[in-house]
């Protein structure tokens, strides 16, 4: 089952990953190239002054190791000349590649074994002097890295209170459904006929196509009520007419074809029977005016005791108050009095009856005490679809109602025989699709 919430969830934190990994790397590129654009400029401003400063000096200081800088902690100097070199810094800068930089105007990155970073501008003075001016930048790295790392973390927390609420807001969204499943149950259980209508602009249409597939389905199920009961009944007079013609003695036939005619006949009229008693199911998609099941299990059991008045039938029957039947009253009906027929028809004298439907499934367990039923003549009862013969003897008298009402309502049937003695039927409805 596919859920839109976690649905929803899932494309907003991918989509939020992608966004994070995009800015990530956007404020990395522009924080970087910030930096090191602030960094050029201003090392092009040291070695603006630097040229200045040697400017005003006379050839021979230039050449003196003596020469006055600008004191510039965070700045390394290297001066070189046809006749002689000077740096600030003699002992580090041994280790770097002073050559190329020198051969090399411009300005250049450069980091070296120890994972120090460095720019250096490099710049000829005259044609005779050139200069290095290096500016050591791993520490302004580190901390850029640093609150690079913090603006990650805050991003994280903030996408992670996004989700949240988020999460809040689908929730909340879809308890504007709470009412609509409401209904639907409560449609369900055939308190109404149809859904009102919904004040959501989205979920109206909704409504509105349920409603006319719901009558559409009440009008075509009454239609096919209608179109097999007229079959039915017209199909009993021309019966009639055989059954009369065949047991007329003068009639011309043997014994023998009159006896297989009036058989013939009679199995017509059970089948006849039958299909007008599978037009009356409704199942799920018809719904009609609550009952109570207490009163009609109880009305069943005073029928079926003037039936079978030589049994001095017991009923047994516990009934869950808060069972409510997923549909029809006439299915019920159907359904029950064809398993308490049943029973009563083979018991000795005491029959049982559970129903439980609060929970998420309506139950009904119908118990006797007579014969039972073979291993095999169960197997045939638990095979879905199989068509019993309603005349043969034994369990076998009304179940294929039962089952066509179970197949309807979508449920299970199950048949056994009871440890002590008797037969047992157990049939499970689900009470609700959704």
């Amino acid at each position: 089952m596919i859920s839109i919430e976690k649905v929803l969830l899932k494309r907003f934190i991918l989509i939020a990953l992608a966004l994070i990994a995009a800015l990530a790397f956007f404020h990395s590129w522009w924080a970087d190239s910030l930096y090191l654009k602030m960094q050029k400029r201003q090392l092009q401003h040291e070695g603006s002054a630097l040229a200045q400063h040697l400017r005003q000096t006379t050839p021979e200081q230039r050449t003196s190791l003596t020469l006055n800088l600008p004191k510039h902690s965070s700045h390394i100097y290297a001066i070189r000349s046809q006749t002689s070199s000077w740096s600030s810094a003699p002992t580090l800068l041994s280790e770097y590649p002073l050559e190329d930089w020198f051969n090399t105007p411009g300005i250049h990155e450069f980091q070296d074994n120890n994972d120090r970073s460095f720019l250096i501008l490099s710049r000829t003075f005259t044609d005779s002097m050139q200069f290095i001016v290096i500016q050591e930048t791993t520490a302004a790295l580190a901390e850029l890295d640093k609150n690079y790392s913090y603006m990650l973390l805050a991003i994280i927390l903030a996408l992670a209170i996004v989700l949240l609420l988020q999460q809040k807001v689908i929730r909340e969204t879809f308890s504007k459904l709470d009412p609509i499943r409401s209904q639907i149950d409560a449609l369900q259980r055939g308190e109404k006929p149809t859904l009102p209508n919904s004040d959501i602009s989205e979920i109206s249409p909704l409504v509105s196509a349920i409603n006319q597939l719901l009558g559409y389905l009440h009008s075509r199920n009454e239609r096919s009520k209608n179109a097999v009961g007229n079959i039915s009944h017209a199909m009993k007079n021309p019966i009639a007419v055989i059954t009369q013609i065949a047991e007329t003695k003068d009639n011309g036939l043997t014994p023998k074809i009159r006896e297989q005619l009036i058989e013939q006949a009679e199995q017509l009229n059970l089948i006849i029977s039958s299909e007008l008693k599978r037009a009356r199911i409704s199942g799920r998609g018809h719904q009609s005016e609550n009952f109570s099941i207490v009163t009609a299990v109880e009305n069943l059991a005073a029928t079926l005791k003037l039936i079978y008045p030589d049994k001095l039938l017991t009923f047994d029957i516990n009934i869950n108050p808060q069972s409510h039947f997923p549909g029809d009253q006439a299915d019920f009906n159907e359904l029950m009095g064809n398993l308490m027929d049943n029973a009563a028809k083979w018991c000795d004298g005491v029959i049982s009856v559970d129903i439980n439907g609060e929970l998420d499934q309506f139950e009904v367990i119908v118990n006797d005490d007579g014969p039972g039923c073979s291993k095999t003549q169960i197997e045939r009862l638990t095979k879905r679809g199989i068509r019993l013969d309603e005349q043969a003897k034994g369990h076998g008298l009304g179940l294929n109602i039962v089952q066509t009402i179970v197949q309807q309502y979508q449920g299970d049937i199950l048949f056994t025989n009871r440890d002590a003695k008797g037969f047992s039927v157990r049939v499970q409805l689900p009470l609700s699709l959704i």
